[in-house]
């Protein structure tokens, strides 16, 4: 257990090599510096905006205000350094090894992968964790100047490591896959701004105590801002810097497991570590964010947007996580006579989860999309009955309108969205599939199927959105408006707007008032377009797997 202690000769390394020279001590000196600046000009700014009010007697209630500005300065600071520096100390930490020769020596001794990932992590988390406590004397000015809370100090500091984890793992796992440490350093930031602004937007609500929707504190801003904000999900409320530990958590931890899995002497049969964190990252991202959705702030929402957002969300997690296990390298396929049983050697659990190989990948992505209809399930079940308080102190009951319908009109709704969802990723894996075959590089196979994916999904979409009133009358009778049938949340959104169709109001509240297009579709009817779109990507699937095998068997032969 020497990979999990002090004890960890990489660690030691680590440490004793950052910390000989005098490269560390510039970075902490140029660390306190800047954030000394920092504090000094806010309170430069804060001196010009509250000087009229101090000398017409108002200082008290101006000095009171200092201590939170202060904090706040402090804290996004150090936000932003933490941003960039985590990424520098760990994007070249596997790759400089191969770069220096040193690799193979290293992984000749008796350390795992599992001991040299994570020393390599833990040296230089443990840095930023020194940067971090350096500030403490600056920090605890705003204590003796008031307007901020230990809570706040405490579980900003947690989350910042926290960040740090997540931010070094994100180095970490592109130091194991790129070829070189400047590919590395440069994937890794652009993986950091990525995520950066994928998260902003739910931190932006957090700010000045405003609460938010939910999930603020992913965002290193949020978790400055809001890490003590109350957040609601299903009617329950839980502070904001819960949810964002457990998700950022199990996202470092996926990362970090990637990288371990990348350094394995074979690493396509170690793979059910990086498989059941995929599970729960992905598990964790959509208990809240579906609790976002049927939290008292969409407390007012129509039932039929709620349900169109609870399967958008779920068709978003297919769609961003299917693609990475579907694809694959062909070496790893089952040294078997018979083509057809190497493919069905991957359906037993412990390949399914074990293997990454090919014959494993459909039957590990339709494990993770029952997971994804589970958790559809039981966003419903948890959001009926739960007693909310709206942010402006309206008591209601139940946190989604369900008292207009109740559970047995949206189940089979939910049952529908989650056969689309199962074919979708039948029609996925077959394309990954065949990809992968055809180019015989794992990386080129996932990327274009991305690019497919845009291409088929939302092009036709857009395309038919964008056109104008007289245009898109002439494009309604073409064939071509078929092609919509591979955006497959078109048929979620009529399938949730099914629901609106007993008692709507206006003709903007149901599914062809917003896309009078669709009635064009062959075959339209009521709740026919997901059949259609589910049909579609079956054969698309059958078809592709047929051409896969078959060009399988003919390189074997």
């Amino acid at each position: 257990m020497r990979q999990w202690t002090l004890d960890n000769p990489v660690v030691t390394k680590e440490f004793r090599s950052r910390m000989r020279g005098s490269r560390a001590y510039w970075l902490l000196f140029s660390y306190l510096l800047l954030l000394s600046l920092t504090l000094f000009f806010a309170y430069l700014a804060w001196w010009n905006s509250h000087q009229n009010g101090m000398d017409y007697g108002g200082g008290g209630q101006a000095g009171f205000t200092v201590g939170r500005t202060f904090f706040l300065t402090l804290f996004y600071a150090q936000a932003i350094l933490v941003t960039l520096i985590t990424p520098a100390l760990t994007a070249g930490a596997i790759s400089i090894e191969r770069e220096q020769r040193t690799f193979e020596m290293l992984r000749s001794t008796t350390l795992p992968p599992r001991a040299i990932a994570l020393g390599k992590l833990a040296s230089s988390v443990s840095f930023i964790v020194l940067l971090l406590t350096s500030s403490l004397p600056l920090v605890s000015l705003c204590f003796l100047l008031g307007g901020v809370s230990p809570g706040e100090v405490f579980f900003g500091y947690l989350l910042l490591v926290c960040d740090a984890f997540v931010l070094g793992a994100i180095g970490l796992a592109w130091s194991a896959y790129a070829a070189n440490t400047a590919t590395a350093t440069a994937l890794s930031y652009g993986s950091i701004f990525l995520w950066f602004a994928l998260t902003f937007p739910f931190a932006v609500p957090g700010i000045n105590n405003y609460p938010g929707i939910g999930l603020a504190a992913l965002n290193p801003i949020g978790a400055v801002t809001g890490a003590v904000t109350q957040e609601h999900y299903y009617g329950w409320t839980l502070a904001a810097w819960i949810p964002a530990l457990l998700v950022n958590g199990a996202l470092g931890t996926l990362l970090v497991l990637a990288c371990i899995n990348r350094l394995e002497d074979y690493p396509a049969r170690r793979a059910w570590g990086m498989r059941l964190a995929a599970l729960a990252f992905c598990g964790l991202l959509l208990l809240f964010g579906n609790g976002i959705i049927f939290s008292p702030m969409a407390g007012g929402m129509p039932d039929a947007i709620q349900i169109g957002f609870l399967t958008t969300a779920a068709l978003a997690a297919v769609i961003l996580f299917v693609p990475v296990f579907v694809t694959g390298d062909l070496t790893e396929w089952p040294p078997r006579r018979h083509t057809l049983a190497a493919f069905f050697s991957g359906w037993t659990p412990r390949r399914a989860f074990g293997d990454a190989a090919l014959p494993s990948a459909l039957p590990f992505a339709l494990l993770l999309t029952a997971l994804i209809a589970g958790l559809m399930f039981a966003a419903l079940h948890l959001s009926v009955g739960q007693r909310v308080v709206m942010p402006f102190g309206i008591g209601m009951r139940g946190a989604m309108p369900l008292w207009a319908r109740g559970l047995g009109t949206v189940t089979p709704l939910i049952w529908q969205a989650a056969g689309l969802l199962a074919s979708v990723v039948v029609g996925l894996a077959g394309a990954g599939f065949l990809l992968s075959v055809l180019l015989g590089n794992r990386w080129a196979a996932l990327t274009l199927l991305y690019l497919l994916m845009v291409l088929g999904m939302a092009l036709p979409f857009f395309s038919y959105g964008t056109l104008s009133v007289h245009d898109a009358a002439l494009a309604a009778r073409s064939p071509a408006i078929n092609t919509l049938y591979l955006c497959p949340w078109l048929g979620l959104w009529q399938s949730a707007y099914s629901l609106a169709l007993q008692r709507p109001h206006s003709v903007y509240e149901t599914f062809e008032g917003n896309f009078p297009v669709v009635q064009r579709l062959a075959g339209y009817g009521d709740n026919t377009v997901w059949v259609t779109s589910a049909l579609l990507y079956l054969l698309l699937g059958v078809v592709c797997y047929a051409i896969g095998l078959a060009v399988v068997g003919w390189k074997r032969t």
